[in-house]
């Protein structure tokens, strides 16, 4: 079964750093995408979204401060999980890897009510699913 582990990154004012994948990107270019990917054979999930926050954004990351949030069996051979990570600060030292062209912190309740590209990566609808439960909780986990 495939696992894919990312992660959503706050910062003290519940701004989301959303990535916007590159135009070379193999899958949904140029859409927003969340810093994370596949879990590898010996990994945790944790392991894997730090490991993938460390090569998507040159952010050093422990495993031990993701917050699992959920988990999404979107199929019988493919499980979606997501951990958050609230930081005090943005930090300024990103840097991107291929798989992104830019990034950007947008304020969570504008990023629930944006628009969806064409053809979205259902990754993005389970995870905007999420924060939309979320946000419209008196007491998000968020």
């Amino acid at each position: 079964m495939k696992t894919v582990a990312k992660a959503i990154i706050l910062d003290s004012q519940s701004n989301i750093l959303l990535l916007v994948r590159s135009n070379t990107h193999p899958h949904f270019a140029g859409h927003f995408d969340f810093p994370g990917g596949e879990v590898e054979p010996g990994e945790t999930p944790p392991e894997a979204t730090a490991r993938e926050i460390i090569e998507e954004l040159g952010l050093i990351v422990k495993a031990k401060d993701l917050q699992l949030v959920f988990e999404d069996r979107v199929s019988a051979d493919l499980l979606h999980i997501v951990y958050q990570l609230h930081l005090d600060k943005q930090p300024s030292n990103i840097k991107l890897s291929w798989e992104h062209s830019d990034f950007l912190w947008m304020p969570l309740n504008k990023f629930v009510k944006s628009e969806l590209p064409n053809n979205v990566d259902i990754y993005h609808l389970s995870l905007l699913n999420y924060l939309l439960k979320e946000s419209s909780n008196k007491k998000p986990n968020l």
